[in-house]
C-alpha cells in the first residue's frame, strides 16, 4: 500500500506499507473525533470520497477528497487533497 498525504507541514512524503500507512493515519487523525465523511465516488480501479473536518474557531473549513486506486478489493494507493474554505 502507497499512502502519498497533503503537505500540511511541508514536503509531502510518499508512505509505503501496511505499518507505515497505519501509523500516518494515527498521527494524523489523533484522538477525539475525525472529519465528517461525504459522498464516494468510484469508476473502475478509482474511489474518490469527500471530507470536511468541523469548523474552527475561526469559522474555516478544512475539507477535501482522497482518491483511492483498489485493486482486487483491496486499496492500494491513496492520495489526499484539501484546502481550508470559509464555509463548508
Amino acid at each position: 500500500m502507497t499512502y502519498r498525504p497533503n503537505a500540511w507541514d511541508g514536503p509531502a512524503a510518499t508512505v509505503r506499507g501496511r505499518d507505515a500507512v497505519t501509523a500516518a493515519f494515527a498521527d494524523q487523525l489523533g484522538p477525539g473525533e475525525g472529519p465528517v465523511l461525504g459522498p464516494v465516488w468510484a469508476a473502475g480501479e478509482r474511489v474518490v470520497w469527500a471530507w470536511a473536518w468541523a469548523p474552527a474557531e475561526d469559522g474555516t473549513v478544512l475539507c477535501g477528497l482522497d482518491v483511492y486506486r483498489v485493486r482486487d478489493g483491496r486499496i492500494v494507493a491513496k492520495d489526499g487533497y484539501g484546502k481550508i474554505t470559509t464555509g463548508a
